[in-house]
């Protein structure tokens, strides 16, 4: 079974998932507060978008690098380090925003977006990292 769009170049997959990656960006700028029903499918259409076209990016690039699956593994545990070390700083910097004003809320979005972007990214590379080291069985 063949993945869909996974005959487009490496730029064009590149240039897709920086494009909804980006979208998701503004979405999260403009509806920082999901309440409505249609908003959260929306939001939640556009983060499996993202996933999708981050993962045939980088799916493509993790098998040009297969050659050497130790450097796979080592960039997958410095990742994962990478990872804890942002979901600590995180949780000390934002505790809670509750009872916050609308500039701080705007920004605890702002950042937490950028958060969300991050772990998606880390994430597909870790997953294909993954997947290639199990083809290699």
């Amino acid at each position: 079974m063949q993945i869909p769009l996974t005959n487009l170049s490496s730029q064009r997959k590149l240039e897709n998932a920086i494009l909804f990656s980006i979208v998701l960006f503004v979405f999260k700028i403009i509806f920082p507060v999901l309440s409505p029903l249609s908003i959260i499918i929306i939001n939640e259409l556009l983060v499996l978008v993202t996933l999708y076209f981050w993962l045939l990016y980088i799916i493509g690039f993790t098998q040009s690098k297969i050659n050497s699956p130790l450097s796979i593994i080592l960039n997958a545990g410095i990742l994962n380090a990478l990872l804890f070390f942002i979901i600590s700083i995180s949780s000390a910097l934002f505790p809670d925003f509750s009872k916050s004003d609308l500039s701080r809320t705007f920004l605890y979005t702002l950042f937490a977006t950028l958060i969300v972007l991050v772990f998606i990214g880390a994430l597909e590379y870790i997953f294909s990292a993954f997947r290639e080291l199990f083809f290699l069985r």
